[in-house]
């Protein structure tokens, strides 16, 4: 549960670096097991949004890990035979990520209002009163 908190959680110190990157860090790292099959917890994976994060955390995490996406296929378009998309590509990237900054911010703002249980902030499922 710790590898997916590292992997999927936006609060984890590994969540700005690339998604195979960090899954690799945290497989070599921390599971000791450099060859981790994710697939097979990916059940787990798929739900810990739902169960850990609340909704304005959710919100982010989809934008943040689509924006990401997004970036690193910009990144791999070939910029001669590909410029049109590319510039098209550029103009939804920006408004995704104002749209991203808006839901950052909101999400900060929840934080710092956010009802502390038995001495830490509870997300999620868990937050529920």
């Amino acid at each position: 549960m710790w590898a997916i908190y590292l992997t999927e959680d936006p609060d984890s110190k590994y969540y700005a670096i690339s998604y195979e990157e960090r899954r690799k860090i945290i497989a070599e790292n921390y599971l000791n097991e450099p060859d981790f099959e994710w697939l097979d917890y990916d059940y787990v994976v798929k739900e810990y949004p739902e169960m850990c994060l609340g909704l304005t955390e959710r919100w982010y995490k989809k934008l943040a890990d689509k924006f990401s996406q997004m970036v690193d296929a910009v990144s791999a378009m070939d910029a001669i035979d590909e410029y049109k998309d590319i510039i098209m590509m550029y103009d939804k990237l920006e408004k995704m990520f104002k749209g991203l900054e808006i839901v950052e911010n909101k999400m900060q703002k929840e934080r710092s209002q956010r009802v502390e249980v038995r001495g830490s902030a509870q997300p999620g499922f868990f937050g529920k009163r």
